[in-house]
């Protein structure tokens, strides 16, 4: 936890190699940490002083008044040794290196992370080489160049071995809610790394799930020991890049790492209980599904679609992922054929209601009849327009007013509260030209609707059915019914 402490909340950073030129990287991070809003001190540091983005700038660490917390590193790779002893000197006790060149290049840069490592053996933590630094929204410190990053805190944490993807997974998110605790980038990782956040991370009240991007690991035994003990405690979401021949040699290059062979990696999966991981899509979506569904949670999944096309869809998902469609009963079956036309209809499971623009009453009686069945533990409902514009906007079909009401939104809501089922919804994105816009907008309103209700919404039913069984399987493995995310 004072590894969180010390990085992710400093009352003072020190921003070493900034510049005039407003597109280094340290000027860039000088710049996102101001915009963004940290309020602690700021102190920029220059061996030629002058002034950038309206403050003064000091000529040296010597020269910087009071202490220290955080030391951030912009300065050419072989100036970094030197600019860790000046920060030993001064007393500083962590600090994040933004600079590359390392053992993510050639054979020179080894030996520089080489010599580095035995300066921070001397006393000081490091993030990086390599790295965009640290996003902490309580904070106010942010990564280069997240100055446009929410500043809201939320209950997920991510650490990324690319800065470049952590910066893009926040980003990516944002429009769904998914909100950060911490993000942290650490490159190289020549000092702190994967395994001695994971550990900060399952014991930090503000996480209650954790993401990971990994190229490579220094220490395969303790991951594998700290991946375990966490996902006991809290979900841990791991997406293992550089699996492929491809993959590897750009590993290799990025971070220096080693990536390691599938079938390791396969075996690290098996026995860590962590979630494999396979693509940003499946990352958010899995972290959505964590968020907004019940801690206990089978795998008796009932689909309701708009069409028949949407029913087999779902169905060989489910099949693939090995989540089950059981037969609805009798009784379940009779009160939904009642409800629908006799041809062009299933009534089984999936539940195909013939149209994509249900009635209210067809909807609630339906789901009624799914939800008060014993053998489904889930709703996935899909393909169907669930507000009053989309018909319009897309078939050119005019609601008439016995067959649609506004509160068919509401619909799903009602259902999961009156049953306790959880409800997953599915919105198509059918955006494929400008004069489509207004659909898109009218698709996102229903969207954000259902999101801030808890409910987690997906483009496709393939994406839903993967973040629903990977929720499923977790929960099985560890039966989380006392821990409330």
């Amino acid at each position: 936890m004072n590894l969180l402490s010390d990085f992710c909340f400093p009352a003072s950073v020190a921003v070493i190699g900034v510049s005039a030129d407003t597109s280094a990287f340290g000027t860039l991070y000088l710049g996102a940490l101001l915009k963004f809003g940290f309020k602690g001190k700021l102190y920029p540091v220059n061996r030629r002083g002058g002034s950038v983005l309206g403050m003064s700038v000091y000529s040296s660490l010597e020269g910087v008044p009071g202490d220290v917390d955080l030391a951030v590193i912009s300065v050419p790779g072989r100036a970094v040794v030197g600019t860790l002893e000046d920060c030993l000197k001064k007393g500083i006790k962590t600090a994040i290196v933004l600079s590359a060149g390392f053992g993510e290049t050639d054979i020179e840069g080894k030996k520089l992370e080489e010599e580095l490592a035995m300066v921070v053996a001397k006393g000081i933590r490091v993030i990086g080489p390599n790295c965009h630094g640290v996003y902490c929204p309580r904070s106010g410190m942010t990564l280069v160049p997240g100055s446009n990053f929410p500043r809201e805190s939320g209950p997920v944490a991510l650490i990324s071995q690319s800065g470049g993807f952590a910066e893009m997974i926040v980003l990516q998110s944002r429009g769904i809610g998914i909100r950060y605790s911490k993000v942290i980038s650490y490159g190289n990782a020549v000092d702190v790394g994967e395994s001695d956040f994971l550990e900060a991370l399952a014991e930090d009240a503000d996480t209650k799930i954790i993401m990971a991007y990994v190229e490579g690991v220094k220490d395969g035994r303790r991951f594998l020991e700290v991946v375990r003990r966490t996902s006991k405690v809290k979900p841990v979401l791991i997406w293992k890049a550089g699996l492929t021949d491809m993959g590897r040699r750009a590993a290799g290059s990025h971070t220096g790492s080693l990536a390691g062979s599938k079938f390791l990696w396969d075996t690290f999966f098996a026995q860590s209980g962590a979630v494999q991981i396979g693509s940003t899509d499946d990352l958010i979506d899995t972290a959505l599904a964590f968020l907004n569904l019940p801690p206990r949670i089978g795998r008796r999944v009932a689909l309701v679609t708009g069409s028949g096309g949407a029913g087999v869809i779902g169905s060989d998902a489910c099949e693939r992922l090995n989540l089950s469609m059981p037969t609805l009963s009798a009784e379940a079956q009779h009160r939904i054929s009642s409800l629908l036309p006799s041809i062009g209809t299933s009534v089984r499971n999936p539940v195909d209601l013939a149209t994509p623009r249900p009635r209210t009453s067809v909807l609630t009686g339906v789901l009624e009849a799914v939800a008060a069945s014993d053998e489904i533990d889930i709703i996935v409902l899909g393909r169907m327009f669930l507000s009053s514009k989309g018909p319009e906007l897309v078939l050119g079909l005019k609601n008439r007013p016995e067959e649609y009401r506004e509160d068919l939104l509401e619909i799903p809501l009602t259902i999961r509260q009156q049953f306790g089922k959880p409800i997953v919804v599915v919105l198509s994105e059918e955006v494929t030209d400008r004069e489509m816009i207004d659909f898109e907008a009218d698709r996102r309103s229903v969207r954000d609707f259902y999101l801030s209700h808890g409910i987690p919404v997906y483009p496709t039913l393939e994406r839903a059915v993967s973040a629903l069984a990977n929720v499923v399987r977790y929960r099985e493995r560890f039966d989380h019914t006392s821990v409330a995310l």
